[in-house]
């Protein structure tokens, strides 16, 4: 498992909460937004950059790394926070077992 900055895993446990919690209004967090677009407004440029190298070890790129068409339709119907691969990859890289939905 890779060790994760503190920042990151900082930013991306306060996603987690936040999508979990059904994207509720935040001042950081929008429910249109990505990864990388939300943790960008977290922390600094480099914590991002930690994201993408993360993301790319993992499915080989930065860019769209859970599908186009996912985060285009996601994007417009603002459900981003919703995606079960975007939460399952979240909770594997903070180390957190997988939640039963429904």
């Amino acid at each position: 498992m890779t060790t994760l900055s503190p920042a990151l895993r900082d930013a991306l446990t306060q996603w987690l909460e936040w999508a979990e919690a059904g994207g509720p209004e935040h001042p950081v967090f929008r429910r249109d937004r990505g990864l990388c677009g939300s943790i960008r407004r977290v922390g600094r440029e480099w914590v991002r950059k930690e994201l993408g190298w993360l993301l790319s070890l993992d499915y080989g790129q930065t860019h769209y790394p859970f599908g186009k068409a996912n985060y285009l339709t996601r994007r417009h119907f603002e459900t981003q926070h919703q995606d079960p691969a975007r939460l399952a990859w979240v909770r594997k890289v903070l180390g957190r077992e997988e939640r039963n939905e429904g």
